[in-house]
């Protein structure tokens, strides 16, 4: 992650405005950056400024490109997952100058196609005619027509897209710093575009088989707790159950002395992939039977498994599943891979650390 996602992500800050005052930074850098973005686009001017989040009759307009005798040109939205607002599209298009000067939203790759049926949806429906042109991949592209025959550019590509094209142009004249700044705006675009809400399709709505899988897992997490209870390795912590938009688990502790989380932790399984189900360490009982942090290193030193994830201060280790079995099995070979768990941390964290 870059430290603009970081910084981001952790703050009150919006990532949508960020992003736009980001953009603006780096093309005001160097105009060759703003003919990239020109040529992508195919707008035909001698490009000026930028400028962002202008504020012109009611309407703020995230990014505007002047030509270079200060006329509106370039009309550019930045969005991640929020909303169209009401005057989106209409009343953007009809600030344009007629000729060689376009509306652009950037959006992330896998929301383009959506956004695009919605803004044809809205021309259409306030009378204007949607003239799409089929022809490039990266951008998707329309005159909208007025019943004037007047015509304006209405366009929608991706920050992938944008920002390669922005990368090109800053390699080719080894521009470092340029550089270094738009990989930063990518790092932020990435991590939005893995939060996305993807579109739903008409077969997900309908497989219950989804929604089977997913009993399926819940009931794995039982059953492991049971048996773990069962074997006298685990017993469950007051805080009997955790979930979130992230996560659902139950806390337990093992062997009287070390809490730890098991569950599903949905960020760690879409990013990482390798299982669903994951293991974290929370802490563990000094010799007065007060619970203390675990210490990390410690712990990795012990299992001395590569598998093992480190995000801040937290470890998270992955509980692999066995495919291709009955319920009882894979709960059986789950319940295994903590219980081994369970014996090194007993048998060796403490002849490590000491008891305080």
């Amino acid at each position: 992650m870059s430290v603009l996602a970081h910084v981001i992500s952790n703050s009150k800050l919006q990532d949508e405005p960020a992003s736009t005052q980001a953009l603006a930074f780096i093309l005001n850098q160097d105009v060759a950056l703003v003919s990239a973005i020109v040529r992508m686009l195919q707008i035909e001017f001698d490009p000026g400024q930028v400028f962002a989040e202008e504020v012109e009759k009611g309407s703020r307009v995230d990014l505007t490109i002047y030509d270079s005798e200060r006329k509106e040109r370039i009309l550019i939205e930045n969005k991640f997952w929020a909303g169209l607002t009401d005057s989106q599209p209409i009343e953007y298009i009809d600030k344009l100058p007629s000729e060689q000067s376009a509306l652009v939203f950037i959006v992330p790759e896998k929301r383009r196609r959506t956004i695009w049926g919605e803004l044809r949806n809205r021309c259409e429906s306030e009378g204007r005619y949607f003239e799409e042109n089929p022809g490039e991949v990266a951008i998707f592209r329309a005159k909208v027509i007025e019943k004037n025959s007047i015509s304006k550019n209405l366009l929608v590509t991706s920050w992938k897209h944008t920002l390669s094209q922005l990368l090109k142009q800053a390699n080719s004249v080894k521009n470092k710093q340029v550089k270094r700044d738009i990989l930063q705006l990518q790092g932020l675009t990435e991590k939005m575009d893995d939060d996305a809400f993807l579109p739903l399709r008409a077969s997900e709505l309908s497989d219950q088989q989804i929604a089977r899988r997913i009993k399926n897992y819940v009931n794995l997490i039982s059953e492991i707790v049971k048996e773990l209870q069962d074997k006298k390795i685990a017993e469950t912590e007051s805080r009997s159950g955790s979930f979130n938009e992230l996560y659902f688990g139950q806390y337990l502790i093992l062997h009287g002395r070390f809490k730890v989380w098991l569950g599903l932790h949905f960020e760690y399984w879409k990013v990482r992939g390798k299982t669903p189900l994951w293991l974290t360490f929370e802490s563990r009982k000094d010799n007065n039977g007060d619970w203390r942090d675990v210490d990390y290193k410690c712990i990795e030193r012990i299992l001395n498994d590569r598998m093992i994830e480190k995000e801040r201060n937290y470890l998270f280790k992955p509980i692999l599943l066995k495919v291709g079995s009955e319920q009882e099995n894979v709960v059986s070979d789950a319940v295994s891979s903590i219980v081994d768990i369970a014996e090194k941390l007993n048998q060796e964290y403490y002849a490590d650390q000491p008891l305080d």
